[in-house]
């Protein structure tokens, strides 16, 4: 009797599994965030109530500052140019040449790619040839 009914309860757990599991999770989903919701609003009701003056802060640690807002130099440097293009420095002219095709194959706007991408990758080459790209 045992074994057939574990045989028979696994089943019926596993056909409820997958018949009601893809119809679950948008109501789980739901309940969580009106959860997180409610227990938001209960907190800043018991803090302006003044039941919970006492509150630990939170240091949060503090994000890390770029010298330009995205993350670039705001003059291009040869070190700068050769990390974007994953080259040395002192990469040969073929080297850049096929580096900065590479990239602009993946990032050009026309095929989709960010403008401001495509404008650094050229710069970074400019500033590799000798062309003064960003001077």
């Amino acid at each position: 009797f045992g074994s057939s009914f574990e045989a028979v309860s696994a089943h019926f757990v596993m056909a409820l599994v997958r018949s009601r599991a893809p119809q679950a999770w948008p109501v789980v989903l739901i309940g969580v965030g009106v959860g997180a919701l409610a227990a938001r609003a209960g907190v800043r009701a018991l803090v302006s109530s003044g039941v919970l003056n006492d509150l630990p802060t939170v240091n949060m640690p503090k994000m890390p500052q770029f010298k330009d807002h995205r993350g670039f130099e705001k003059k291009m440097t040869a070190k700068e140019a050769a990390q974007i293009l994953n080259v040395s420095r002192s990469a040969d002219r073929q080297a850049i040449q096929n580096a900065h095709r590479k990239l602009m194959l993946a990032n050009h706007p026309d095929n989709g790619g960010s403008t401001f991408i495509a404008t650094k990758v050229n710069e970074a080459k400019d500033k590799l040839l000798g062309g003064g790209g960003g001077d």
